[in-house]
């Protein structure tokens, strides 16, 4: 008894927190939920769930046959949500396992949430071939789904007090920079210390940089093949996210643009040919959600290269120093002490700089390429 009472409340297998703590008298929510509770415990158990209501679906569908339901506007919308939603779980299963700083329980719940997904998705495949207009089953899972969902955000809520805040909060918080205005608001009814910003994100510490850039220097240095950018290359290794999340927010900004002349020609089109008020309304409403959405995309877009950009800084600027360190006498009389400014000033500020404007060739010509593919 008191192994079991050490596995659950010490060890919390396979997780590095403690399944349960013991409650006490003055115990908060907070507390009690641990992340090996919140991200294994509860998804493990809803997995069980889902494969069993998969297993029961296909033994029915042996026993009982029945003709294929019709293909119907309701059937599809369900398997385009249940598809939206195994997209959506497996990319946050793989920015989970490839993530250097994230503990097993989240990996762990964020591959549960895919195989719930995927077994959904299934479920509703095998109602239609097998005639079932709807299985109180799948309304469960999606339901305790739910429930699930509280416990994660109230674990999330904790570690975000050891956190980046761009890592932990929600996307709709992280589109519109609330913790920025959260720290606005309090600066302005009152004062604001060092205590109150979060650590830096272990991704952005000087050290795990330097240790990257040794890394792919290295492995560039011992491959027959030479690279004629090299620096670029190894930037970009140790930047990657940053520099795609970029990339892919401007050119998702690319294709967005393309709406405006559309919506531009259909709210004039509508004047002028007397349509009604709502009709109008809708399509200025809309672009406005468009326009909002635009401008959040382009900041995000700004700010992953703002990361990048002062990523590159910090690596270039240790590499210079760790090599001034390693100077010998007669390479110090040969580069004076202005070379070596002017090398950790200009030069670095033009490659940082490049390397925040680099978004730009990307999104020029596919700005291009569509306005013309427009007026063709």
């Amino acid at each position: 008894m008191q192994s079991l009472q050490g596995f659950i409340f010490n060890k919390g297998f396979p997780c590095k927190s403690p399944l349960f703590i013991p409650i006490q008298s003055n115990s908060t929510v907070e507390e009690v939920i641990t992340p090996c509770l919140a991200f294994v415990l509860f998804p493990t158990i809803l997995t069980g769930f889902s494969i069993s209501c998969l297993s029961f679906l296909i033994i029915y569908g042996f026993i009982i046959f029945s003709p294929k339901l019709f293909i119907t506007k309701l059937l599809i919308t369900k398997f385009s949500i249940s598809a939206l939603i195994i997209l959506t779980s497996f990319i946050r299963f793989i920015f989970m396992f490839f993530s250097e700083n994230k503990d097993s329980e989240e990996i762990l719940g964020s591959f549960c949430i895919l195989i719930i997904s995927i077994c959904s998705f299934v479920s509703y495949f095998r109602c239609w071939i097998s005639g079932i207009p709807s299985s109180i089953w799948l309304h469960l899972i999606y339901f305790l789904r739910f429930i699930t969902i509280i416990p994660e955000a109230i674990a999330i809520i904790n570690l975000s007090d050891l956190c980046d805040p761009d890592r932990t909060r929600s996307s709709l918080a992280r589109a519109t920079f609330a913790q920025a205005g959260h720290l606005m608001s309090k600066g302005y009814k009152g004062t604001i210390d060092y205590d109150t910003f979060w650590s830096l994100d272990p991704r952005n510490q000087p050290e795990r940089l330097l240790i990257l850039y040794k890394k792919y220097r290295s492995k560039v240095t011992d491959t027959k093949k030479k690279f004629i950018p090299w620096l670029f290359f190894v930037l970009f290794k140790c930047t990657w996210f940053a520099f795609t999340a970029g990339v892919l927010l401007k050119a998702s900004f690319a294709f967005i643009t393309i709406s405006d002349p559309l919506f531009l020609k259909l709210i004039i089109n509508a004047a002028e040919n007397n349509y009604p008020l709502w009709y109008g309304f809708t399509l200025v409403f809309t672009a406005m959600i468009i326009s909002w959405a635009k401008f959040s995309i382009v900041c995000r877009s700004d700010f992953y290269g703002s990361l990048g950009y002062l990523d590159v800084q910090s690596i270039l600027i240790n590499v210079i120093y760790q090599k001034m360190l390693k100077l010998s006498a007669s390479a110090k009389v040969k580069y004076s002490a202005g070379e070596v400014v002017n090398l950790l000033s200009t030069d670095v500020e033009r490659i940082r700089y490049f390397w925040f404007n680099l978004f730009d060739f990307f999104y020029t010509p596919l700005i291009v390429s569509c306005h013309k593919f427009l007026s063709s």
